[in-house]
């Protein structure tokens, strides 16, 4: 075999790695994007002042997850208070793991069971609601 030859044989090798690669790569998902991303976007000067109200408070909100059940607690300014809440348990590694939850809090504690028996680092998004003023909170959590 001459070098012609070689060179031809390694550059058809070339062109079925590359041809191959890009079709690997077409069959991945790309959990990390969230839908209506632009939307969202143009809502996020709510998320920073309910961000900035959440960091005024007395204490931050802390979340602890055992058996299954992630608890909640709010600070003491939400003890006697109706509070409405919306969290989100939002996985990072695979988006088929997320939930969402719609909570309404008495005496400053919440407490759900999640569905998600995957191991792993979640993140709370945890927005909340009282006396007409939004906040807005995000806290890791270890799924065991």
């Amino acid at each position: 075999m001459n070098w012609g030859h070689k060179i031809t044989v390694v550059f058809i090798i070339f062109v079925l790695g590359i041809s191959y690669l890009v079709y690997r790569t077409s069959l991945e998902t790309q959990d990390l994007v969230t839908t209506n991303y632009y939307e969202k976007e143009l809502k996020y000067q709510d998320r920073i002042d309910a961000i900035e109200l959440a960091s005024n408070l007395s204490a931050p909100v802390t979340a602890v997850s055992e058996n299954g059940i992630v608890f909640i607690n709010f600070p003491k300014e939400f003890n006697d208070k109706v509070v409405t809440s919306n969290i989100q348990l939002y996985c990072p590694f695979n988006a088929k793991n997320d939930e969402d939850f719609k909570l309404e809090i008495t005496n400053g504690t919440a407490a759900f069971k999640i569905k998600s028996s995957q191991e792993g680092i979640y993140t709370l998004k945890i927005e909340w609601s009282s006396e007409g003023k939004n906040y807005y909170s995000e806290k890791s959590i270890y799924i065991k």
